[in-house]
């Protein structure tokens, strides 16, 4: 696993265009696994394909090793599931996500839903199919929803 301090990168963190490299000269994407910590604390771990974040993001809390939000990434973009924990380590939040944009959101308590937040339609938009797959997930079923 690469420590993000040892690549160099383009672009801007903020608003997800950004793109990581193993050389100064910025002409050698990386690929793999990357830790970004800071005073002994692992702040996230994410895959990079090409530079860009593809895979899985997991993000800790300031101040526990305990999981505050897992995602699925695609070219840089929340792409696919995003399971959210409160400072306990319980679940509240499970959404399906599409180019950062969050069709669907449970909110939990004690594993029960108690809100639900749906902004998609499906014979409105052109979803891939994997995107739609996810939607029409039961709750259980994403709540369930394995990495």
């Amino acid at each position: 696993m690469k420590q993000i301090d040892d690549l160099y990168s383009k672009g801007d963190v903020q608003s997800g265009d950004t793109k990581y490299f193993t050389d100064k000269e910025l002409s050698i994407p990386f690929t793999g696994m990357v830790s970004d910590a800071s005073n002994g604390h692992t702040n996230s771990i994410f895959e990079l394909k090409e530079g860009l974040k593809d895979g899985i993001e997991k993000v800790f809390h300031e101040d526990s090793d305990l999981l505050e939000q897992v995602s699925e990434y695609k070219k840089n973009l929340q792409f696919g599931v995003s399971k959210e924990y409160d400072e306990q380590g319980e679940l509240v939040h499970v959404s399906v996500v599409w180019n950062n944009k969050y069709l669907k959101t449970l909110t939990l308590s004690e594993q029960n839903v108690i809100e639900r937040d749906e902004d998609y339609d499906l014979s409105q938009e052109n979803y891939p199919e994997r995107i739609v797959q996810l939607l029409k997930l039961t709750d259980h079923e994403l709540i369930d929803y394995s990495f």
